[in-house]
């Protein structure tokens, strides 16, 4: 009897193994394959979890799921192509930078670094992802940084020239803080496809809709998951397309669309700094003459 039990209970063991191996259970995977590296299905959701903490803390309203989806796959491709190249050139973002960087996103949050940490938890990321996060984004930025310089060559003489033409500009001082939406031509494709969206575009937005929520949806330039926000910049720190459209417009001005070789443009001033505005009132005025006379007394 001793004998058939502990055969009983083995052969069930081996059974709850068997089940074990047989409902293997899905850790990650990987959605997209970007040259020599991969985007995981836990970046996307990570990713996702960041960008609706911030839409829920701004009050902005996101686009569908498949929209969604798409813009982030966008930024998570690009920025995996700049970390490539950040590890080509060999730059290292070192716990010191890391840490000084957190402590400045504390204080422009007008939070301690413990308060952060707890933001971040509330948003269902782990603290040691954000911090990756972080990093890779450095890393990115100064991987931008070092293709520009790379691809500059300036003489003196056109600093010199170029600081005598900012000097007698009357709007050098003034910053704007602009938005910006971007339709890609597609390979193949009517360009008058994206001309009339753009079209489209403006009539929503200048019948009310807001330029952030379009951004999210349609956009497909490089601040697309920012709601398009491209943050307070002078004419000089801009894209050359975007200053060449920009000449003293006041805040809320839509301006576009605009074509480039890319696609269509589409931007809005939010807000302005250094601008003056001089207030004129100006009167349409008619006159009538009556010179009193011998038979015309002053109250006639």
């Amino acid at each position: 009897m001793k004998f058939i039990s502990t055969l009983f209970s083995t052969c069930l063991l081996a059974a709850l193994s068997f089940q074990a191996v047989a409902e293997p259970v899905e850790l990650d995977r990987v959605r997209v394959i970007v040259n020599d590296g991969v985007i995981l299905q836990s970046d996307i959701d990570s990713a996702t979890k960041t960008l609706t903490a911030n839409a829920r803390k701004n009050n902005q309203e996101l686009p569908s799921d498949d929209i969604l989806l798409e813009q982030i796959l966008d930024k998570l491709i690009l920025e995996k192509l700049q970390l490539q190249e950040a590890e080509r050139i060999g730059v290292r973002i070192d716990d010191n930078r890391l840490a000084q960087t957190l402590g400045d996103i504390a204080a422009n949050n007008e939070q301690t670094q413990e308060q952060l940490r707890q933001t971040v938890a509330e948003e269902g990321l782990s603290w040691e992802a954000f911090r990756e996060q972080i990093r890779d984004e450095i890393a990115a930025s100064e991987a931008r940084n070092a293709m520009v310089r790379q691809r500059i060559n300036i003489l003196p003489a056109e600093v010199d020239n170029l600081s005598e033409l900012l000097a007698k500009e009357s709007d050098a001082t003034v910053t704007y803080k602009i938005r910006h939406i971007q339709l890609r031509f597609n390979d193949g494709e009517d360009k008058s496809v994206q001309e009339k969206q753009a079209e489209t575009i403006i009539e929503r937005l200048n019948g009310g809709e807001d330029f952030a929520t379009m951004a999210y949806t349609f956009s497909k330039g490089p601040k697309a998951l920012e709601g398009g926000d491209w943050g307070w910049m002078r004419k000089e720190e801009m894209p050359t397309i975007f200053a060449d459209q920009i000449n003293m417009q006041t805040k809320g001005t839509i301006i576009g669309p605009f074509r480039s070789g890319v696609g269509f443009h589409i931007l809005k001033i939010e807000d302005v700094k250094g601008l003056e505005t001089v207030s004129v009132t100006e009167v349409n005025a008619r006159h009538i003459l009556i010179k009193p006379t011998v038979i015309l007394s002053d109250e006639a």
